[in-house]
C-alpha cells in the first residue's frame, strides 16, 4: 500500500507539473467563461419568454406556464435541466448564487472532461512500450497492476486538482463580479460536483488506459479513443433528439379569460381581495390552472421516469443528471419545479438530491470498478 501510494505521488506530480496540465487548466477556465457566456444569453431570452403573450389570448403568461413556453427539442431530462435553470435565472435574488455558474459549464464539462481523460491516459502503456521503458519498469520490485493502477490514480487526481483550482479561481472571480453570495448548502452542493467530476474524469482515465494497453501503440491507441468519443458524442445528441418532447403530447395551456384579465389589471391597481372574496370566473380559472399543473406534472415525471435508462447507457448523460440535481438548492426533487397541486413540498437538502441521484452514481462507482479489474487483468498479461 505504501508503495502504491508513493507511486501515485510521482506519478501526480509528474502530471500536474506537465505542460499537458497547463493547457488543461486554461482550457478549463475558458469553459467556464463560455459557460458564464451562455448564462447571459440564457437568462436574457428567458427574461424575453416571459411577458409574452399567450396563443390566442392578449393577455401575458403568468411564470406556471414558463416551463411549457422554453421546451427545447429534446428529452423531458434536457427540459427538467432547462426549467430548472429557467426559475433560478428568474427570481430576484438570483437564487442558486455560484451554483448557477456550474450548471452553465456542466453540460460542456460532460464532452470536455471525457475527451481530456481519455486523451491523458491513450498513451500511458504504449508510450513505455514504444520506448522500451517498460522494460525498466515493469523489472521493479512492483506488481504491474500496482504500477499502472498507481498511474491511473496519480493521472486522475491531478486532472480533477487541476480541474477544481480553474473551477474555483473563475467561480471566485465570476462571482465578485456578480455579487453572487455563498451559503455553506451551496459549497456544500459544489464540493459534492466536484468529486463527481473526480470520478467522472476517473472513469475514462481507465477506459484510455485499457485502450493504450490493448493497442500497443499510441498512433492506433489515439485513432481508438476519437472514435470512442465521437461515437459517444454522436449517439448521445442522436437519442436526445430521439426522445424529443413533443408539444402535442403535453396538456395544453389554459388560455386567460378576458374577464379574468381585465380582474387581475384592477386588482394590480386596488389591491387584491382575500382568497374567499375572489369572483367565481377567477376562481374557475385558478382551479384550471390547477389542473393544468397537475396533468403537466404527471406526463414530465412519468416520461423523466421512463428515460432514467439513458443516464446508465450515456456517460454524458449521467452526468448531466446527477449535476441536475445537486447542483440547485429551492427542490427536493428537481422535477417539483414542474407545480403540482398533489405533491407534498418538502424541504431541499444536499443528502435529499444525492438519494434521488443514487442509482446514476451507483452505476458510475460499478463503471470505475468494472474498468479497473479490466486493466488489471490487461496489464497482468503484457508482454513486451
Amino acid at each position: 500500500m505504501r508503495t502504491a501510494g508513493r507511486l501515485t505521488g510521482h506519478f501526480f506530480i509528474k502530471r500536474i507539473l506537465s505542460w499537458r496540465n497547463a493547457a488543461f487548466l486554461l482550457i478549463v477556465i475558458g469553459v467556464l467563461v463560455a459557460g458564464v457566456c451562455d448564462q447571459a444569453a440564457l437568462r436574457q431570452r428567458i427574461h424575453g419568454r416571459v411577458g409574452a403573450p399567450l396563443q390566442g389570448t392578449g393577455a401575458t403568461n403568468e411564470p406556471f406556464s414558463a416551463p411549457l413556453l422554453s421546451l427545447h427539442p429534446g428529452s423531458s431530462h434536457l427540459n427538467v435541466w432547462e426549467a430548472v435553470t429557467g426559475h433560478l435565472y428568474l427570481s430576484e435574488s438570483q437564487l442558486g448564487g455560484p451554483l448557477l455558474l456550474l450548471r452553465a459549464m456542466t453540460p460542456l464539462l460532460a464532452f470536455f472532461l471525457l475527451l481530456a481523460g481519455l486523451l491523458s491516459a491513450y498513451d500511458i502503456v504504449s508510450h513505455d512500450i514504444e520506448t522500451r521503458r517498460l522494460d525498466s519498469l515493469l523489472s521493479m520490485p512492483v506488481d504491474r497492476s500496482v504500477l499502472g493502477l498507481s498511474r491511473a490514480f496519480g493521472e486522475s487526481l491531478a486532472l480533477t486538482l487541476t480541474m477544481a483550482v480553474g473551477c474555483c479561481v473563475a467561480l471566485l472571480t465570476v462571482s465578485s463580479m456578480m455579487n453572487l453570495h455563498w451559503t455553506s448548502e451551496q459549497l456544500a452542493r459544489a464540493i459534492a460536483f466536484l468529486f463527481l467530476l473526480g470520478g467522472y474524469v476517473f472513469l475514462f482515465v481507465l477506459v484510455g488506459m485499457w485502450i493504450s494497453a490493448k493497442a500497443r501503440s499510441s498512433r492506433r491507441a489515439l485513432w481508438i479513443c476519437a472514435v470512442v468519443f465521437i461515437s459517444i458524442f454522436s449517439f448521445h445528441v442522436l437519442v436526445e433528439n430521439a426522445m424529443a418532447v413533443d408539444r402535442a403530447d403535453l396538456p395544453v395551456v389554459p388560455e386567460v379569460p378576458t374577464e379574468v384579465s381585465l380582474y387581475f389589471r384592477d386588482a394590480k391597481a386596488q389591491g387584491y381581495p382575500p382568497v374567499d372574496e375572489l369572483p367565481e370566473v377567477v376562481t374557475a380559472f385558478f382551479d384550471e390552472l390547477d389542473a393544468y399543473s397537475q396533468a403537466l406534472a404527471d406526463t414530465l415525471r412519468a416520461r423523466y421516469h421512463a428515460e432514467r435508462w439513458w443516464s446508465f447507457v450515456s456517460p454524458p448523460a449521467l452526468l448531466i443528471e446527477v449535476s441536475g440535481q445537486l447542483l440547485q438548492d429551492q427542490y427536493y426533487d428537481v422535477l417539483d419545479v414542474f407545480y403540482s397541486p398533489t405533491n407534498p413540498q418538502r424541504e431541499a437538502s444536499l443528502a435529499a438530491s444525492i438519494r434521488q441521484s443514487a442509482g446514476e452514481i451507483a452505476w458510475l462507482i460499478v463503471l470505475c470498478g468494472a474498468f479497473l479489474g479490466a486493466n488489471i487483468q490487461a496489464l497482468s498479461k503484457l508482454e513486451v
